[in-house]
């Protein structure tokens, strides 16, 4: 069985912008935070691009937010799925 592996970019951008905005974060301010561009941040939530996956747990801690916050749109189980990973 091949699985592809794909990220919702559109889900997963607009719930940075929600929850940084939620919390009164510029773009700037979490760029700040991260070490990285404010531009970069801004990419990341017009779906332009995905941030590495070291960048992706600084995210989550520097917001407080667990990684599946996220993810939501982008994992996919099948009921075979579901059947291997639940023994």
């Amino acid at each position: 069985m091949k699985m592809r592996a794909e990220m919702n970019q559109v889900a997963f951008g607009r719930r940075l912008f929600d929850i940084r905005r939620e919390q009164q974060i510029t773009s700037e301010r979490l760029s700040e935070l991260c070490g990285v561009n404010s531009s970069f941040i801004r990419s990341i939530e017009n779906a332009v691009r995905l941030p590495s996956l070291p960048m992706f747990v600084m995210i989550c801690n520097q917001l407080h937010v667990a990684p599946n916050f996220f993810l939501l749109d982008s994992i996919t189980w099948n009921e075979e799925d579901k059947n291997l990973y639940s023994q």
